[in-house]
């Protein structure tokens, strides 16, 4: 999602089509401080805080997080209705 020039557009895209039984997931390298860069695409990374409130604003919320790697998760989400 940190790739992404639009992520709010995305989001709002993705709760329209998404089924209102239907889950997002979402695989982010987290960032460790604020304002950390991705090493591939040196664009900004979330903090996990960060990610689950972007998504709180476009209504979802957060039900699990499975930890992929030191830096990775896997977060996934449901519509809030």
């Amino acid at each position: 999602l940190h790739e992404f020039d639009f992520p709010e557009e995305i989001l709002s895209e993705i709760y329209v089509n998404l089924k209102d039984n239907g889950v997002l997931f979402i695989e982010e390298e987290l960032a460790k401080v604020e304002g950390q860069l991705h090493e591939g695409c040196n664009k900004r990374l979330f903090t996990e805080n960060q990610l689950t409130d972007l998504l709180a604003q476009h209504h979802f919320f957060c039900v699990n997080v499975t930890h992929k790697s030191d830096q990775s998760k896997i977060i996934s989400f449901k519509k809030q209705l």
